[in-house]
Formats: structure tokens, sequence, C-alpha cells
């Protein structure tokens, strides 16, 4: 099962979790390859 992330009706497929901070977790996220950095 792959992990989706929904931001503003748009699904990312998550890639790879990069870490925790202060604000959260920060995730590489891919769509129609291209790459994102997301952070929650």
């Amino acid at each position: 099962m792959q992990d989706i992330m929904k931001v503003n009706q748009k699904e990312y497929k998550i890639v790879k979790l990069l870490g925790h901070g202060k604000g959260g977790y920060s995730y590489l996220a891919e769509q129609n390859d291209y790459y994102r950095l997301f952070s929650d």
C-alpha cells in the first residue's frame, strides 16, 4: 500500500519521510514526475 497525501484537492505519493523538526514532519512527495517537499 502506498501512502498518499492530499493537498488542495491534489494527491501526492509520499516517497520518503525526511525528518522531524519543531514544526512537524517533512516529506518528499511526487506527482506526475514532479517532486515536492511538504511539512505538516
